[in-house]
C-alpha cells in the first residue's frame, strides 16, 4: 500500500494476480444463455410496445367517439343498497 492519507494498490499488485476461468464449454453455455435472455428480453419489448400501441388506440376511441351514457334502473340500484340475508 502507498500513500499516507489515502492507501491505495498500486499496479504492480493487481498485474500479479491470476484470475482463474471457466472451460471454454463452460464459457460457452454461459453465452448461450445469456442469448437466450436478451431474445425474451426483446420479446418482451415488443409486447410492450404492441401494447402501448394498442391502448393508445382504445383512448383515442373513446375520446373520438360519442360520449356514451349508462342508464341504471331504479329497481337494480334498489336491489342493490337491500343488505343481503345473511345464512
Amino acid at each position: 500500500m502507498k500513500g499516507a492519507q489515502l492507501p491505495r494498490v498500486g499496479f504492480e499488485y493487481f498485474s500479479e494476480i491470476e484470475i482463474p476461468l471457466p472451460s471454454l464449454s463452460i464459457q460457452q453455455k454461459i453465452v448461450t444463455r445469456i442469448e437466450q435472455v436478451q431474445q425474451l428480453v426483446n420479446a418482451n419489448k415488443q409486447l410492450i410496445k404492441l401494447f402501448e400501441q394498442k391502448i393508445k388506440d382504445e383512448i383515442g376511441k373513446l375520446w373520438q367517439g360519442e360520449p356514451k351514457e349508462y342508464a341504471i334502473e331504479e329497481a337494480e340500484l334498489l336491489i342493490a343498497a337491500e343488505p343481503t340475508p345473511q345464512s
